[in-house]
């Protein structure tokens, strides 16, 4: 086995998001990191895996073999256990590789909404603030989108650069993701939490009393 995906994006899913994430940050991605590598990006999002498949084995072993995890972090994304273990996974896996003074950094941070529950461990990793850009109904032919375009622009250098010093592939990677991953779906299906072994989880409190409608 070797690294299969460039970018793996980790983002909450969510009716209205999960378009955003595949048809506008993404293709923005793909264009620039084709730019600044040279060819053609791999970037995986959740819509690649195969109808049929055992989703939790290969969302485990997509994000072992990808080399540079893009977290869109939004107020909820701290409320999903799969996210938060997504990000756990891979700064694991940074600590794994950096030696001495020599930091390797596999996580690109983009704040979207409300980084109230960022863990500080991922607050140390410098982010891109893009939160005045996700609107799920951004329209290609204004200058908001000219301006998210041009934002986009600025990070592809920054994730070509992680997706370069991404240390040598190690097969362990794919058992313990998925072992990791199917902890997540147990614990999920017994209605529990699952905590993240690099960091202590910072989870948004459920509401106490319903919405009301006025």
């Amino acid at each position: 086995m070797s690294y299969q995906h460039d970018v793996f994006i980790s983002y909450r899913r969510q009716e209205l998001w999960t378009p955003w994430a595949r048809d506008h940050f993404k293709r923005l991605l793909e264009a620039y990191l084709q730019s600044e590598l040279g060819v053609p990006p791999d970037i995986f999002v959740d819509e690649r895996i195969n109808v049929g498949a055992d989703w939790v084995d290969q969302l485990g072993e997509h994000l072992a073999r990808s080399k540079v995890l893009v977290a869109i972090f939004s107020g909820d994304y701290f409320g999903s256990d799969w996210c938060l273990h997504e990000l756990d996974l891979m700064l694991g896996r940074s600590k794994a590789a950096s030696q001495d003074d020599q930091h390797v950094y596999l996580i690109i941070p983009v704040v979207v909404h409300d980084g109230e529950h960022i863990p500080p461990e991922a607050q140390r990793i410098q982010s891109t603030d893009m939160a005045k850009f996700r609107n799920p109904f951004l329209n290609k032919e204004t200058q908001d989108y000219q301006d998210f375009a041009t934002a986009m622009g600025k990070l592809a250098p920054q994730i070509a650069r992680a997706i370069r010093s991404a240390p040598a592939f190690d097969n362990k990677w794919i058992c313990h993701h998925q072992k990791r991953f199917n902890e997540v779906y147990q614990a999920s299906i017994q209605r529990k939490n699952l905590e993240p072994e690099q960091f202590t989880a910072n989870r948004p409190a459920p509401p106490t009393a319903p919405p009301k409608l006025i």
